[in-house]
């Protein structure tokens, strides 16, 4: 998310990593240890991260990415994703 976030004009970037902290708060984290997400399916063609987004967000989590392919992926499989690119005014 910080990276996505990051993109954002330099005025707005300030304002929402300065709250962000507070937001990080609220939330509870997930994961999964490496060797569960190397078994996964996914691995070899997403990688470590990609792929332990996919085991995460079958736990019922939304996904926000700007990676095509992962979207794709993730929308076959009936997981709940957005891509960011959708959300950026034109």
């Amino acid at each position: 998310v910080s990276n996505l976030l990051g993109q954002l004009p330099q005025k707005i970037r300030v304002d929402v990593f300065t709250c962000l902290p507070e937001m990080v708060a609220l939330f509870d984290e997930s994961y999964f240890d490496s060797q569960q997400v190397t078994s996964s399916p996914l691995f070899p063609k997403f990688g470590l991260t990609d792929a332990a987004i996919a085991l995460l967000a079958k736990e019922k989590h939304t996904v926000l990415t700007v990676d095509l392919p992962l979207y794709s992926r993730l929308l076959g499989e009936g997981i709940h994703a957005i891509n960011f690119n959708h959300l950026r005014k034109k």
